[in-house]
């Protein structure tokens, strides 16, 4: 919740007011540049990061495409992006990574 705001319209208070349901979904981690979208961009990062089942990721820029949590990025962490694949311009869905 970055900005929430009130105004007294016949009144100046005390008020209780109680905030419910608020539901602020985290981007997929596969939207490597931060678009929105996961897309061409995004694999591309991943492709250049790829290492292969079992050997670990040593440029600290490909640290974040490890994405089903081991230490390489392989068919696994391909298969984490492809489901979140969404195209461009397109927003991804918070909900498409297990």
């Amino acid at each position: 919740l970055e900005h929430l705001a009130f105004s007294a319209v016949d009144s100046a208070g005390p008020f209780v007011v109680y905030l419910d349901g608020i539901d602020q979904p985290c981007p997929p981690t596969c939207d490597f540049d931060g678009d929105g979208d996961v897309d061409l961009n995004d694999f591309a990062h991943l492709q250049a990061c790829l290492t292969g089942p079992g050997q670990p990721v040593t440029d600290p820029n490909c640290l974040d495409a490890r994405l089903d949590n081991d230490g390489d990025v392989d068919a696994a962490d391909m298969n984490v992006l492809r489901a979140c694949l969404s195209g461009e311009r397109i927003p991804a869905d918070p909900a498409c990574q297990p």
